[in-house]
């Protein structure tokens, strides 16, 4: 039998749903209603958007047919023709009837995509800066790298961040130790750090950074360690340029000098 509205179930069904429901039932036919009725028409005569939506959430009848509660996203028109992104929970009722409440999630999807957008923004400064970033959660003794640590480092999402034998493995052999000490009194006892090591790219390739560590402390105790790590190679390099042209100018003069 078809549900209405009108009976108990659905009033209990209609009343939870946020912003649209509907009711397919056995026989043929579509119940529906919003708790605020001036919107009924707009979302009575919605419609999926493509098939697109579809695609990348599949509406799973299996496991509707199991009785499972099923949660899928749809984008769907407006009779207006703006679009809305919903998502459905969705459940087979004893009787064969199919239920789903509506939830409009498109202010939570903006705001998701402002986010991620801010972040790829993030990622091209720091990729164009050659600066990373890096945290240490000293009780769990986690790391969290930011893409431009493992661009610097060479490696990929597969690398063990958290082995830190690994990760100090990278520098230089005359450096290792310097930074292994330098990480140490970071997270033991709150020593901030900033060292300009030789650095060896997993490709092989030798290049220079700017490791740096701030930490966190809180009851006396060490919880994180911010910190950075820059390529600073061209600058380097171009340091070491400098003091090599001065240094043959300085010889230069010092020979016209004594020949005169």
């Amino acid at each position: 039998m078809a549900s209405s509205p009108s009976t108990p179930r659905a009033e209990t069904f209609f009343t939870i749903s946020t912003d649209f429901a509907v009711e397919l039932v056995p026989t043929p036919g579509i119940t529906g209603t919003l708790p605020r009725a001036a919107e009924t028409t707009v979302f009575m005569t919605c419609r999926y958007s493509s098939g697109e939506s579809v695609a990348a959430s599949p509406f799973l009848f299996e496991a509707l047919y199991r009785g499972e509660l099923v949660v899928s996203e749809r984008t769907i028109l407006r009779r207006d023709g703006s679009q809305v992104n919903v998502e459905m929970h969705s459940k087979m009722m004893p009787d064969g009837s199919l239920q789903s409440i509506y939830h409009d999630i498109t202010q939570r999807r903006l705001a998701e995509r402002a986010v991620l957008e801010m972040r790829r923004m993030l990622e091209e400064a720091q990729r164009m800066a050659k600066l990373g970033a890096w945290k240490y959660d000293v009780a769990n003794k986690e790391h969290v790298w930011t893409e431009e640590v493992y661009r610097i480092y060479g490696v990929g999402r597969d690398f063990d961040v958290n082995d830190l034998d690994a990760c100090f493995s990278h520098y230089a052999p005359e450096c290792r130790a310097v930074i292994r000490e330098a990480f140490k009194c970071a997270i033991t006892v709150g020593k901030p750090y900033e060292l300009e090591l030789a650095f060896v790219r997993a490709s092989g390739e030798r290049v220079w950074v700017r490791s740096s560590a701030r930490p966190i402390v809180e009851n006396d105790r060490v919880i994180r360690v911010d910190g950075n790590l820059m390529d600073v190679t061209e600058r380097r390099r171009t340091q070491e340029l400098l003091e090599s042209w001065s240094a043959l100018l300085e010889r230069r003069v010092a020979e016209r000098t004594a020949e005169v």
